[in-house]
């Protein structure tokens, strides 16, 4: 009777380590993975599996004493458990490897993903499932077998559901992976030896043998770390085409770059990275805020809604990453009270290394921090706001995606006051023009005047929402933005947005993008992200794996009528009005279709005709509209004041090379660029910069080209 309960209380705390297991296991391999539902189902298909055939596999050992085949089902166990460190630091060139030969075929991708699943998993998972057939084996009864096998299993559930719990809600965030990991290989050992010493009647001197080595090697395993470097590796694929040159890669961050916090916490791995001046804030390894060229994206967050709205009093920010949007909102003499709501506690510890960078944003007596779920708190609360900035991770990481649906958006229309604005991120470059629609559609369903803006690479977009029509006080915001933090936050701003000739709300309209009547008809007909179907955690996911299109691009595209380039705004009524116009339609209005866009950088620095596109871009920065079937015409933003001839001139002339001469045209200096099959004039004029574009053959006679060049007015290009 006493080896009886023995074994149910061994079977117990064996089904305990096993959910540890499978949580620390599915856990530490999201992070090389990537946490996307399909990831986690392969991962679940793949442990489920393995026990299923551990379970078939026990049958081959009914003449062994089964007691001891449970002590070293365990110590089998609590072997590979060791060892799952050292093995999950190795599977980032594992899973380059599958994302090259896959070819970006989402099937192959993901086949061959389960395979490297079923590799790590298998050794594990088939000892675990031999455990219910073996354990009950030994105390089923004659007569009884159906009340033992009950028995048997109902204490295993119970044991499984306490590891599960135990292992993500105390383990986990107190402990972290690898010390979580340790526990249940503690557990492993316990077990094994116990019930080897009370029941065993194999070899004591080979069972004590294999125990040593067990216990060596967890003594030489036992600060075994998952590798922070390596987390991520998921967000990386394509960069690398071979094993080596992404351990190259991995060498020269390792010599450049720090790691000033790391921990595993209750919604996964936070780590800060450091590299000279620039600071990344990583989540699962995927990077979700940073120093560098994520900085546009954060101040914008805050200061798009927080400029917009005439008297932003009250405000709420979903999500709180580095800190560097609340700061934003902070520099806003309006604001009285700001309500930051962050799930996880772990980055609220991490964003403390940004505080230079961030201002010390939590310590300003008008922040109230909430550490819990958004929505809940949304849902819940009595209070109400001018602004809610929602700025969560992605939507294909578990969870998410529930920030990105008609019943959240529902709760945020209720939560706004009269005028109230609402800014969704989305990170297009998840997003093909499908699923931007899609998440428009969305977002319309409680908000019906939405505007569209984008950060200077067209991988962010900013969607602006409000129950009532969106005003745009010009010379308001202007106000707004001479105070001395705004004006240095948007000097930072406009240097990493290649916006270098503008100034004041001339930069802020320049990352306006598309309108209420244009984002309308552009949704127009698809179909709704909601909870019961969140069709954008799958389409996003999926794109994952192969290449997405340009969102912008599809809505330049459509725009424009299905023309090569196209305002993005409504047209310039008042020349200091302040409607944007983005620039990042450059690449497509000279070689590709809209659809096609990814970055207008990419175009501008190769090819023979970069001169010339460097010149227009350094001068203007926006595509305006086509004039004619050759000649391209941009124009650039409105200034408040005609830029001064020198500065003209000596932008110009900084570019070397790439001017070929001047003209005088209707009483000023144009000048003049010629590369193998785009030559340029750029020129002045009611306080407009221009840049037009003529496309020749090859080798064309340079008189034709100025000919035609200097027969484009002023007039003729407004």
């Amino acid at each position: 009777m006493k080896l009886r309960a023995l074994l149910l209380s061994a079977f117990f705390f064996s089904g305990f380590a096993a959910l540890v297991y499978e949580v620390m296991f599915t856990k530490g391999l999201i992070l090389f993975v990537g946490g996307t539902v399909y990831a986690y189902s392969l991962i679940l298909t793949a442990f489920l599996t393995g026990m299923g055939f551990g379970s078939l596999l026990a049958k081959r050992f009914r003449k062994t004493d089964l007691a001891t085949l449970f002590a070293y089902v365990q110590l089998g166990i609590g072997a590979y458990g060791l060892l799952f460190v050292p093995i999950l630091n190795n599977l980032d060139v594992a899973y380059l490897a599958i994302y090259n030969v896959s070819g970006g075929s989402f099937g192959v991708f993901h086949s061959l993903l389960l395979l490297l699943a079923y590799l790590v998993l298998l050794v594990p998972t088939l000892l675990m499932g031999m455990t219910f057939p073996v354990v009950s084996r030994l105390i089923t009864r004659a007569g009884k077998i159906g009340a033992d096998v009950g028995k048997l299993f109902c204490i295993n559930t119970l044991g499984g559901v306490a590891g599960a719990f135990v292992g993500g809600f105390v383990l986990l965030p107190v402990i972290g992976l690898e010390r979580a990991i340790l526990v249940a290989v503690a557990l492993n050992l316990l077990i094994s030896a116990v019930v080897f010493l009370a029941a065993g009647k194999g070899g004591r001197f080979a069972y004590g043998g294999a125990f040593a080595v067990v216990v060596v090697l967890a003594a030489s395993l036992f600060d075994a770390r998952v590798d922070p470097y390596r987390f991520g590796v998921y967000h990386q694929h394509g960069r690398f085409e071979t094993a080596s040159e992404y351990r190259q890669a991995l060498a020269r961050e390792r010599a450049a770059a720090g790691i000033s916090f790391s921990d595993y916490g209750l919604y996964g791995s936070v780590v800060v990275k450091e590299e000279g001046p620039v600071k990344v804030l990583m989540i699962d390894g995927k990077v979700d805020a940073g120093t560098g060229l994520d900085v546009p994206t954060q101040l914008l967050l805050g200061y798009i809604p927080g400029l917009m709205h005439p008297d932003p009093k009250d405000v709420a920010i979903v999500g709180l990453g580095s800190g560097i949007t609340l700061a934003a909102v902070e520099s806003l003499p309006a604001v009285e009270r700001i309500d930051v709501l962050e799930l996880n506690p772990t980055v609220v510890e991490a964003a403390g290394y940004f505080e230079i960078e961030n201002r010390n944003a939590l310590a300003d007596e008008r922040v109230e921090l909430t550490v819990g779920d958004a929505r809940d708190v949304l849902s819940t609360t009595d209070r109400t706001y001018d602004v809610i900035i929602s700025e969560p991770s992605n939507p294909w990481i578990d969870g998410e995606v529930f920030l990105f649906t008609r019943e959240f958006y529902s709760v945020v229309a209720e939560r706004l006051n009269e005028g109230g604005l609402f800014l969704q991120w989305i990170g297009a470059y998840d997003f093909n023009p499908q699923d931007l629609k899609v998440s428009l559609r969305t977002l319309e369903t409680s908000f019906p005047h939405v505007l569209a803006w984008a950060d200077a690479r067209g991988v962010d977009f900013f969607l602006l929402a409000s129950k009532e029509p969106i005003a745009r006080d010009y010379e308001g915001i202007a106000a707004a933005m001479r105070e001395p933090i705004v004006r240095s936050d948007f000097e930072a701003i406009s240097a990493l947005s290649n916006r270098g000739p503008f100034a004041g709300p001339d930069v802020f309209f320049s990352f306006f993008v598309a309108g209420d009547e244009a984002l309308d008809s552009y949704a127009s007909g698809a179909p709704v992200n909601t909870d019961n179907r969140p069709i954008i955690e799958f389409r996003t996911a999926r794109n994952r794996v192969g290449r997405t299109t340009s969102s912008l691009g599809a809505i330049l595209e459509h725009t424009s009528g299905g023309g090569a380039s196209t305002t993005v705004s409504p047209p310039v009524t008042d020349p200091v009005s302040g409607d944007g116009l983005s620039f990042l339609g450059l690449r497509a209005s000279i070689d590709l279709p809209l659809a096609e866009v990814e970055y207008a950088y990419e175009y501008t620095t190769r090819g023979e005709d970069s001169a010339s596109l460097r010149l227009a871009l350094e001068l203007t920065k926006h595509v305006v509209f086509t004039d004619g079937e050759n000649l391209l015409v941009v124009r650039g933003h409105p200034r408040e004041t005609e830029p001064p001839a020198e500065e003209f001139a000596a932008i110009a002339s900084s570019l070397g090379s790439a001017v070929l001469g001047t003209i005088e045209v209707e009483g000023q200096t144009r000048y003049l660029t010629r590369g193998e099959t785009i030559s340029a004039m750029l020129w002045h004029c009611n306080r407009h910069l221009y840049v037009a574009y003529f496309e020749h053959p090859p080798g064309a006679s340079t008189p034709s080209m100025f000919d035609t060049l200097a027969g484009v007015s002023c007039a003729s290009a407004r």
